[in-house]
């Protein structure tokens, strides 16, 4: 009997549930977007890519049909204020057209979202990640895990690479596993925990959208805030930020470690798991300490779901890496070219640096999201033969940070078009070199490749 609005319905959390509302019968309630009618079709065909043209087209058609009011552009948020719940979107702050948002949350309307909406009504247990690096790996280390084991499970994850799962609560058991990538924002309005929940690690992040880095820690523990005794926390005992939280924390923590004895933790060349070998460094197909410390994580997270160890073990070794996180395109003429573009601060483009031996040449850019940049900078003095900066936010403080460095023996270049990679990168290049397009901030792929209407295959073809 509530009266719900939903804003942005044409992204995927908005439609996500949406389509749950929907799919119950309930059709007395208001959905909003911030785009014209006209261009409506084509919007959720770019946030829903996973699906054919026939197949969004026939779901807008049933939102158009299905008797809800639908409020574009020109009548946006209309009739908000008389709204008891809001869902929106994790990023709906964002944006100047919400302002009234802001009002109507001070006169105490309930806002919600998709995130709460998992923990709320999921009948089985969830198992959720977050952490400013590393959680889109370790939730996806879990799903190939459980994809070994016989435990049905689903995944929710924080991308526009899959639908969400919002419709497939009904058909979940009890002794199902849900897997929820949450990120930040989501955890900014989150009011229930999960059965089992990992925090990777803690580094400056978003720091524009928080007061300071404490604001944005506090926002973390709301992963955890809610949690019972029967309840699992699996925390990174070597984050100096989420190894303070070990009196903080109601439910059962499990740690794991790179540098010291844990419930799970690196012994010289072999990953283990309550004091039994797992399998060797060596075996995993993904490189870097980093990822050892996600594999720690996703193993603790499944042994605490009763996942065998020779599961856990398999499921590690097939584990093949994340698109757009250090993933290789391609290699020719003896260069490796490599796709990092979910790397988007300065921390997560410093990690990629860090994996690799050989000479690299870094492209980056993007918004800087008021982060430091000074240890990425000196990360850059030293592994990083060429430099191709993309005129943005991100590039101004990597040059200010490499001033203060007195770096000498890099070669760096400010471009403004994203088309100019190419034949810097072709004149550099060398045998054996790595090249890493890595933006350490936001929006790269916006505005620069979608803008230009070019991807990372076709500057590569051009090299």
């Amino acid at each position: 009997n509530k009266n719900i609005h939903i804003v942005g319905f044409l992204g995927i959390e908005g439609y996500a549930v949406l389509e749950f509302l929907l799919d119950h019968g309930i059709t007395n309630f208001t959905v909003h977007d911030f785009i014209e009618e006209e261009k409506a079709k084509r919007a959720f065909r770019k946030y829903h890519i996973f699906w054919s043209l026939k197949k969004c087209n026939e779901k807008l058609d049933r939102i158009l049909n299905s008797g809800i009011k639908v409020y574009f552009k020109k009548s946006y948020l209309k009739d908000a204020e008389n709204a008891d719940i809001i869902f929106v979107s994790q990023a709906w702050y964002k944006y100047p057209q919400n302002k009234k948002l802001f009002n109507l949350r001070e006169k105490g309307i309930e806002f919600d979202n998709m995130t709460n909406t998992y923990l709320r009504l999921a009948p089985c247990p969830v198992v959720a990640v977050t952490g400013s690096l590393g959680k889109t790996t370790t939730a996806r280390m879990i799903c190939s895990i459980l994809d070994n084991s016989e435990k049905k499970y689903y995944f929710a994850g924080n991308d526009n690479l899959r639908p969400q799962v919002l419709d497939k609560l009904d058909e979940m058991k009890k002794d199902n596993l849900l897997v929820v990538e949450v990120s930040n924002r989501q955890l900014k309005m989150t009011k229930k925990s999960p059965h089992i929940g990992i925090v990777t690690n803690i580094f400056p992040n978003h720091l524009d959208e928080h007061r300071d880095l404490a604001d944005y820690i506090e926002t973390k523990k709301n992963l955890l805030r809610y949690q019972g005794n029967n309840d699992f926390a699996i925390l990174n005992s070597d984050d100096e930020n989420v190894s303070k939280w070990k009196d903080e924390v109601e439910s059962q923590i499990k740690w794991f470690s790179l540098e010291n004895k844990a419930d799970t933790y690196l012994e010289k060349d072999w990953l283990m798991l309550n004091k039994e070998r797992l399998i060797k460094k060596s075996d995993l197909k993904v490189s870097g300490d980093h990822n050892i410390a996600n594999a720690l994580a996703a193993s603790l997270a499944c042994d605490v779901a009763g996942i065998s160890l020779g599961m856990i073990k398999k499921g590690l070794k097939e584990f093949s890496g994340v698109l757009m996180r250090i993933s290789l395109i391609t290699e020719k003429n003896g260069v490796r070219y490599y796709n990092d573009l979910r790397s988007t601060t300065p921390s997560s483009t410093k990690v990629a640096l860090e994996s690799f031996s050989s000479p690299i040449i870094l492209v980056c850019g993007g918004g800087a999201k008021n982060l430091d940049y000074k240890n990425l900078a000196e990360v850059i003095c030293q592994k990083v033969k060429l430099l191709i900066l993309l005129e943005s936010d991100v590039s101004r403080e990597i040059k200010k940070s490499l001033e203060k460095s007195n770096c000498k023996r890099l070669v760096m270049v400010e471009i403004k078009s994203a088309k100019r990679t190419s034949p810097l990168i072709k004149e550099a290049q060398k045998k054996g070199d790595i090249v890493l397009f890595s933006p350490a901030g936001d929006y790269f792929v916006r505005d620069f490749l979608e803008k230009e209407k070019i991807n990372l295959k076709k500057i590569i073809k051009e090299i």
